[in-house]
């Protein structure tokens, strides 16, 4: 049952980890929201180790920069389509749409380390911290 309760946490983890992430691709607004995602990214290690789910954290992990990965190369593939298409469509100049692309998934970059790396040492300090 405790897979069961794993996989529910794990899923409105990402879900919510996707909003924050929705906001600091915008790059006028990454500042402000990567500090929203660091103290999310506290708050799920914290409810992590709450909820006794230690056996979990290596899973959470790997299932999240699995996640974190394949939507990069995702929207990487999906935006260079976008961009052709916006810039012959709209003839707006080609490289200032790649150039956006490419800062939005450097921010995309960004978060998920962020939220890796801060995950991961918050969850290990709450369970060595006794």
């Amino acid at each position: 049952m405790e897979i069961v309760y794993y996989i529910i946490f794990a899923y409105i983890s990402w879900l919510i980890t996707m909003l924050i992430f929705k906001k600091t691709t915008y790059h006028e607004d990454f500042k402000v929201y990567v500090i929203i995602l660091i103290a999310f990214s506290i708050l799920d290690a914290f409810l992590l180790y709450i909820f006794k789910m230690y056996s979990f954290f290596l899973w959470q992990i790997v299932y999240f920069s699995i996640s974190f990965i394949s939507g990069y190369f995702k929207q990487k593939k999906a935006g260079k389509n976008f961009a052709l298409l916006q810039a012959t469509e709209l003839g707006i100049d080609e490289n200032l749409l790649m150039l956006s692309l490419e800062r939005t998934l450097k921010y995309y970059a960004f978060s998920a380390i962020i939220y890796i790396i801060c995950f991961g040492i918050s969850f290990l300090y709450f369970l060595n911290k006794n």
